[in-house]
């Protein structure tokens, strides 16, 4: 047990560097495994679209058979005059 106590205490330095070797490490790691993913997930759903696997209907926009009136809020606005 003392050995190890004075192999600790004499290789403090030497543990830190490993502990954040193995720290960035990790980091990496995990950065671009998370890129590869998000890759997959973005470039299959583009492959997706392509293949019209996934489909984006559009809405109507169209105002036939409205009996809705709608107010005419055109303004002159040539009357209004310039601020320089």
């Amino acid at each position: 047990m003392h050995v190890l106590l004075c192999l600790l205490t004499y290789n403090r330095d030497f543990i830190k560097l490993i502990t954040l070797s193995l720290w960035l490490q990790g980091a990496l790691v995990g950065g671009v495994a998370s890129m590869a993913f998000v890759g997959w997930i973005s470039i299959g759903s583009q492959i997706a679209i392509a293949k019209g696997q996934i489909k984006f209907p559009t809405k109507p926009m169209s105002v036939e058979g409205c009996d809705f009136d709608l107010p005419n809020n055109t303004h002159d606005f040539a009357a209004i005059p310039a601020i320089l």
